[in-house]
């Protein structure tokens, strides 16, 4: 079902491309103003701020591009900049990184879009596949800070619930798309179905950025506070 009110998709895909590139910017501009300690997680989230953009842009021209580079690479470039800011937090507050599981469930988007492309072609079982994998790259991401003994603190949590928000609506997404298969020309349509997938992937990268330096400030100001009491001059 299309959206009553006339809204273009692929302007506001590609609108969040430049936000986000924009937001990878400002990222360098405050790096050196950031601890050293945090620098890590922040290198591979500033990865996840360019790869986000590359694979949004990729969605928005992919009428203008060969399927190739449209579908599998776009596909890809999105679940990499997630495999990313899962890593960037779990590296932030410690945790092993499981970089072979994110990696390998990465390069599981990229082949299963080549697969239901040419070799047996599905638009519902690339749909469903891709948004089950990368439903699995933000839950580990939400996990790292909504974990049993997980950091507490209204900004981690609110961090996490975004992941785990996110995580629930590829899920919705991949349902959604085993019940009422779309077409081609309804991937970039204005339904609520889609706006609520792609809103997603839009908004994400841009509110968890906010929460994340807000993360590495907290960090900051409790090593300064945990100084200045070992500090007895």
């Amino acid at each position: 079902m299309a959206v009553g009110w006339s809204f273009d998709l692929r302007t506001a895909v590609l609108f969040g491309a430049l936000v986000t590139l924009l937001t990878a910017g400002l990222l360098l501009l405050s790096w050196r103003s950031l601890r050293g300690n945090v620098r890590p997680g922040l290198r591979w989230w500033l990865a996840a701020l360019l790869f986000q953009p590359l694979g949004l842009s990729l969605a928005y021209l992919h009428q203008l591009l060969p399927t190739w580079l449209s579908v599998p690479i776009g596909n890809t470039a999105l679940a990499l900049a997630l495999c990313c800011m899962a890593i960037a937090l779990r590296a932030f507050y410690g945790m092993p990184q499981r970089r072979p599981a994110l990696f390998g469930i990465t390069a599981l988007v990229g082949v299963s879009a080549i697969w239901f492309i040419y070799v047996m072609p599905s638009l519902q079982w690339l749909i469903v596949t891709r948004e089950v994998l990368l439903a699995a790259l933000l839950a580990s991401a939400a996990r790292a800070v909504l974990r049993r003994d997980g950091p507490p603190g209204r900004v981690p949590r609110l961090t996490g619930s975004l992941f785990a928000l996110a995580t629930l609506m590829m899920l919705v997404r991949a349902a959604h798309e085993l019940l009422w298969p779309i077409t081609w020309s309804q991937v970039m349509a204005s339904t609520y179905v889609n706006l609520l997938c792609l809103g997603a992937l839009v908004v994400l990268p841009l509110l968890a950025t906010v929460g994340f330096l807000l993360m590495c400030t907290e960090r900051g100001q409790e090593e300064l506070e945990r100084t200045a009491r070992l500090d007895f001059l």
